[in-house]
């Protein structure tokens, strides 16, 4: 998942492991909310195509939800992103 998403955007930005069951964040420096949404929708469509390699399975399809939110239109401090990135949910 890591390296679908990791394609999907640009060497400037980086995809990170977020705590919580199957979640990640993906950091787009001077991108907006809009730059964001752009970036999720890209990748949406190549979820929507690829399928998983999971060990001891079949290759499974991903669900995709995504959220963007960006600073400092939605948060003045590191901790209100990601408090306005889970209300966002």
């Amino acid at each position: 998942m890591a390296d679908l998403a990791s394609a999907a955007v640009r060497d400037t930005d980086s995809v990170a492991r977020r705590p919580g069951e199957y979640s990640m964040a993906i950091l787009l420096p001077q991108s907006d909310t809009e730059g964001g949404n752009i970036a999720l929708n890209r990748l949406s469509e190549r979820l929507e195509i690829e399928k998983l390699d999971v060990a001891g399975s079949d290759p499974v399809q991903v669900q995709f939800r995504q959220n963007a939110v960006s600073f400092p239109a939605d948060s003045n401090t590191a901790q209100e992103l990601l408090d306005a990135l889970e209300n966002a949910s």
